[in-house]
């Protein structure tokens, strides 16, 4: 008999693959998953939270527990192949993100440039190159439909799974929200996901709660609100994202100049894909981390760019730098010339977090009636929330500008 394979966790204090689950181990010695220990969460924040410094690797371990005991409540007779694909999917899920997680897209977006990290974890388990696919083949398990379940495309049967994965309260919020208010030290993000499941039911296929959930659902999404205002939409570590964003956006315009970048540690290339336009080569892609991002950044030091080496001065050192959060009206007063320093030295950032989607609602069971609602039918709370959210003077924005008081 095989031994199970596990690992302790402050957030769920064992994550184990059990005999039948053995096999995954293999997944995750493949170089592709284990290139997110090499990937923070939190990207920029760990700047403000200093033991913000968890992976993108143990938060997938993460989903796939708090994943396996939800499907072990709610249908243990589940069929093999099903079973195995959407643990599969929860383990693999945020396969495809950059360097620094979600701060990669927005540099990208910022030097005008794309990437989506949910079509990049596409390319690496449909890629024959890749040792993911290798992997899951050999275990029988079908890449194609993996990437079904990570792109909400599953069969009507089963549409409780994309719920499960993907929505307003899914396993992968429960495990972020406690993982990262345990690392950064807040406790917005604290999650009673024992009781939650206890009123978690399957009604027409579909993944419910009973109307006992009201108040817990409330504090999650609350939580998750205020784990938005203080953590990841923190204006501090906006500063750093912005101020990185702008270096990438001053490497792109200069790439297309005669300009000679110094690239004292020759990891320029990396960018190859987004400067150039080239394919995104899977095997380079399990280097590409947050250590070579950090020298690419600490590499501007060493430019003769004057912009370059100010961005880069501030990013390490004494930052130059502020950030401030304004409401709509403040905001109007905020110009950006393209045509002069602004491009570099200012920035806005609208803040999009809402408390919640109503076009994909929480769905709630009433017992009494034998019907589904959405959540919002029964919580007054959240509709007050979400009226006060809907005013046009109530958007926020992260404006970023030189500090003239240096």
């Amino acid at each position: 008999m095989s031994k199970n394979i596990f690992w302790k966790d402050p957030i769920h204090d064992v994550i184990e693959f059990d005999e039948q689950d053995a096999w995954m181990q293999d997944l995750v010695d493949t170089k592709e998953v284990q290139r997110l220990s090499d990937i923070m969460q939190l990207g920029c924040s760990s700047r403000i939270y200093p033991s913000a410094t968890h992976t993108r690797l143990v938060h997938s371990l993460g989903v796939y527990k708090l994943a396996k005991i939800f499907i072990n409540k709610l249908q243990p007779d589940m069929p093999i192949d099903v079973r195995k694909c959407f643990l599969t999917a929860c383990l693999l899920h945020d396969i495809g993100h950059g360097p620094h997680s979600h701060s990669f897209e927005f540099w990208m977006t910022n030097a005008g440039a794309e990437f989506d990290h949910e079509k990049m974890a596409k390319e690496i388990i449909l890629s024959k190159d890749s040792e993911i696919n290798k992997v899951l083949v050999a275990n029988n398990v079908s890449p194609e439909s993996v990437v079904k379940i990570i792109s909400k495309n599953v069969d009507k049967k089963y549409t409780w799974l994309k719920t499960l994965l993907s929505s307003q309260v899914d396993v992968d919020r429960m495990d972020y929200l406690l993982r990262d208010s345990h690392y950064t030290g807040v406790q917005y993000g604290l999650i009673d996901y024992d009781v939650l499941l206890n009123w978690t039911m399957i009604v027409d296929n579909q993944l419910v709660f009973t109307k006992r959930a009201i108040q817990l659902l409330e504090h999650i999404l609350i939580g998750r609100n205020h784990m938005y205002s203080q953590v990841y939409e923190n204006k501090t570590s906006y500063c750093y994202d912005i101020i990185a964003g702008k270096i990438f956006r001053r490497i792109f315009d200069l790439a297309k100049t005669d300009y000679k970048f110094v690239d004292k540690y020759n990891l320029l290339n990396f960018l190859d894909p987004w400067i150039k336009g080239t394919k995104i080569d899977i095997n380079k892609w399990t280097e590409f981390n947050d250590h070579v991002i950090y020298m690419i950044l600490k590499g501007m030091l060493y430019e003769k760019d004057k912009y370059l080496v100010k961005l880069a001065n501030s990013y390490f050192y004494k930052n130059e730098f502020i950030v401030e959060r304004v409401n709509h009206s403040e905001m109007k007063k905020f110009q950006i010339d393209e045509n002069s320093d602004d491009r570099y030295y200012k920035d806005e950032v609208e803040l999009r977090n809402t408390i919640y989607n109503t076009r994909e609602p929480i769905q709630i069971f009433d017992s009494q009636t034998n019907k589904i609602h959405p959540f919002e039918h029964f919580s007054s709370l959240i509709n007050g929330l979400l009226k006060n959210e809907l005013s046009n003077n109530n958007k926020i924005y992260i404006l970023f500008r030189l500090n003239d008081k240096i």
